[in-house]
């Protein structure tokens, strides 16, 4: 763990002297210091954006992953216009979602749910989203984001009989054209969803997907 850079000169020779020291397979973490906003919260800040691109001039064989936006520990995050923070490109984006919450009230698993409202209506009882409403959701959102991939994660929290419905979402995605991925960051399992054949492609519903 790199924390508290001392500017960018400090922080890439920083990151230069981590690298040489990490083995191979290891896994380096860099973070800004802590948040001013949330120290209470024991939370870090991000780096700056501008210093982003000398991460690949350490090592072109290196992949970097960055957050670029957090969602306060909720599986659903509705962004802000200025969200999220891409630094330069070129990048891979990723646009991660969580399959819990298809088993837990939408009041525990929406973070900023005035601005989920806008673009699909919040249910009337404290009941988890539906396939069909998070896949609304996240065909507006990702009209204006355009990841290059959509993970649905936590799919290890779907209990069987909620399964089907996680199924049926990222088939849903994957024949709206998108390259989804679904599986579980705590299992390290990840597995990708290829697109099913629809019976009107134009016309995209949960139940036009076909199981076979």
């Amino acid at each position: 763990v790199l924390k508290r850079p001392r500017g960018e000169a400090g922080f890439v020779l920083g990151v230069r002297t981590a690298v040489r020291l990490a083995a191979a397979g290891r896994r380096l973490l860099l973070t800004g210091p802590p948040s001013a906003d949330d120290f209470r919260l024991n939370k870090l800040s991000g780096l700056p954006v501008a210093w982003l691109p000398g991460l690949r001039k350490i090592d072109p064989e290196l992949t970097w992953l960055v957050e670029a936006d957090g969602s306060a520990g909720r599986p659903v995050k509705a962004h802000r216009s200025n969200e999220p923070v891409w630094p330069p490109p070129p990048y891979f984006s990723i646009f991660v979602l969580g399959l819990s919450a298809l088993t837990r009230p939408w009041t525990e698993t929406i973070h900023r749910p005035e601005i989920f409202a806008l673009s699909q209506p919040l249910p009337d009882s404290a009941r988890p989203l539906t396939p069909e409403e998070l896949l609304a959701f996240t065909l507006k959102a990702s009209r204006s984001l355009a990841p290059d991939a959509l993970f649905l994660n936590q799919a290890d929290a779907l209990p069987q009989d909620r399964q089907a419905a996680g199924k049926k979402l990222g088939l849903a995605l994957a024949a709206a054209g998108f390259r989804v991925v679904s599986g579980s960051l705590r299992r390290q399992e990840f597995f990708e969803i290829p697109s099913p054949v629809l019976s009107e492609p134009n016309k995209l519903k949960i139940g036009d997907i076909n199981f076979g």
